[in-house]
C-alpha cells in the first residue's frame, strides 16, 4: 500500500511539473456579443452588419442585434463588441504558484489587442476579505499567426486560492489553447 501511495505521489508531482495544455473551448464567455468554437478554439464573433435605417426589426441580441454605429469602421472600434471570457486553471496543488502559464491567442483586430490576465483569487468569508494576485499581458498587434502570451511565475493569493485566466477578445480574435505548469 505504501508503494502505491509513493507511486501516486510521484506521478502527481511529475504531472504538475510537466504541465497541461487545455483547449480554448474550455473558456466561457461572460460578456460581449458571443463567441463560437472552431477546432476547439474559442473565437470572438465577427461584427454585425451595419444598421440599416429602413429595417424595422433587428436580429436577436445573441447574433449581435442592430449595432448603434452607422458604419462598419465605427463598429470595428467600439469596445462593446469585445468578448470577455474566463478560462479555468485546474490546479493539483492550489496552494502552490505557477511556474509557466502560456495563452496562445490570435489577434485579428486592427486597433484592439487581445488582453489576458492570470489571476489567483482568495475569498475568506469568515473575515469578509478578498485577496488577489494578477498579471496582465496583451498581444502585439494584428496577425493571423498564434501569439503566445507567456506569464512569469506567480505566487498564490493565499492557501486554497482559485486560479483563472480572463481575456478580452476583439472581433474575430481567438484563444487557441492555454498551458499551465505548476510549481
Amino acid at each position: 500500500m505504501r508503494l502505491v501511495f509513493l507511486l501516486f505521489f510521484f506521478w502527481m508531482a511529475s504531472a504538475a511539473a510537466d504541465g497541461v495544455r487545455y483547449p480554448g473551448s474550455m473558456c466561457r464567455v461572460w460578456s460581449g456579443p458571443g463567441a463560437h468554437l472552431y477546432f476547439s478554439s474559442l473565437v470572438a464573433n465577427g461584427l454585425p452588419a451595419k444598421a440599416d435605417p429602413s429595417e424595422t426589426t433587428c436580429p436577436p441580441p445573441i447574433a449581435g442585434g442592430c449595432p448603434p454605429c452607422a458604419s462598419t469602421p465605427s463598429c470595428r472600434n467600439d469596445p462593446k463588441y469585445i468578448v470577455r471570457a474566463d478560462c479555468p486553471v485546474p490546479k493539483s496543488f492550489p496552494d502552490n504558484g505557477t511556474e509557466n502559464v502560456t495563452v496562445d491567442v490570435i489577434d485579428r483586430h486592427d486597433h484592439f489587442n487581445v488582453e489576458c490576465y492570470l489571476t489567483s483569487a482568495l475569498w475568506n468569508p469568515a473575515l469578509n476579505t478578498f485577496s488577489q494576485n494578477s498579471v496582465k499581458l496583451q498581444s502585439s498587434g494584428k496577425s493571423n499567426a498564434i501569439q503566445p502570451l507567456v506569464f512569469p511565475p506567480q505566487l498564490p493569493a493565499g492557501p486554497a486560492s482559485h486560479w483563472y485566466i480572463s481575456c478580452a477578445l476583439p472581433p474575430d480574435s481567438a484563444i487557441v489553447s492555454y498551458y499551465v505548469r505548476e510549481k
